[in-house]
């Protein structure tokens, strides 16, 4: 009820831009969109014209957590814990379906955005997303301490899988493996104005080997400390030494949101 009646009016009223006659329509898809997948599980894809920002954001949506997931990123704006001015260059770690990448596009059309998802069905909806936009870049793997391949333990939630084990999983995929400067790298870069992680715990090791100065100028992400054994958010800090650092619990979750800015 709360997505019904708060959270898709709410929405809307974000995400149809100028265009406030088209209020209502943008609604009742919403509002349809939600009901009909819980009630049927296999139907297609619906397309949806977001505006953002002044930046028009075509998306499909596929299941009922989608519209959760927009929520996070649109209205409460979590990834905004961060100000870069113009960013050039922007990594999102776990980019899931496109949503980050595209919020990160809205606000900054000019920047270059490495995309990052190992998942394979959450990659064929990160392309289906951003297919029409030069400036978004997919990537299908898995970032780490180490390269080759890595197993990725599958849940039934598209927000779940992660290179940790984990007791929900419900199988795994083997999927390709890639340290932070090496993606890079690989695309040209040697540095990122701002990089973007929700990683189901990996972040522990992604950034454990880095020096995270001399890789990037701003981070914001989820830390996941309910998915790490011996984990803290005081062990995740440390690997920021020197960075003007800000971290918020989400409440009752083991998981806070953080953000680390090295001045210039």
């Amino acid at each position: 009820m709360y997505t019904l009646f708060v959270t898709i009016p709410t929405l809307t009223l974000r995400l149809s831009g100028p265009y406030y006659g088209r209020c209502t329509l943008l609604l009742l898809r919403l509002w349809y969109f939600v009901v009909s997948r819980k009630c049927l599980r296999t139907l297609p894809d619906l397309r949806f014209d977001f505006v953002f920002n002044g930046v028009a954001i075509p998306m499909y949506l596929r299941y009922p957590m989608d519209i959760a997931v927009l929520r996070e990123i649109f209205i409460a704006e979590e990834y905004a814990l961060v100000s870069v001015p113009e960013p050039k260059v922007i990594v999102d770690l776990g980019a899931h379906y496109g949503d980050t990448a595209l919020y990160y596009h809205a606000r900054f059309p000019l920047a270059t955005i490495i995309a990052v998802e190992p998942n394979p069905e959450n990659f064929d909806r990160l392309i289906k997303n951003t297919f029409n936009i030069p400036t978004i870049i997919p990537v299908q793997m898995a970032v780490g301490d180490d390269e080759g391949t890595i197993e990725l333990y599958l849940t039934t939630s598209t927000l779940g899988h992660s290179t940790l084990a984990r007791p929900d999983a419900v199988g795994t995929v083997l999927v390709p493996l890639i340290t932070l400067p090496s993606l890079l790298r690989k695309y040209g870069f040697e540095y990122a104005d701002l990089i973007k992680f929700d990683i189901e715990g990996a972040e522990f090791s992604v950034f454990a080997g880095v020096d995270t100065r001399s890789i990037a100028h701003a981070f914001v992400g989820e830390v996941h400390i309910d998915l790490q054994e011996r984990g803290s958010v005081a062990i995740f800090e440390r690997y920021f030494d020197g960075a003007n650092i800000h971290t918020v619990p989400i409440a009752g979750e083991g998981r806070y949101l953080f953000s680390a800015v090295f001045e210039d």
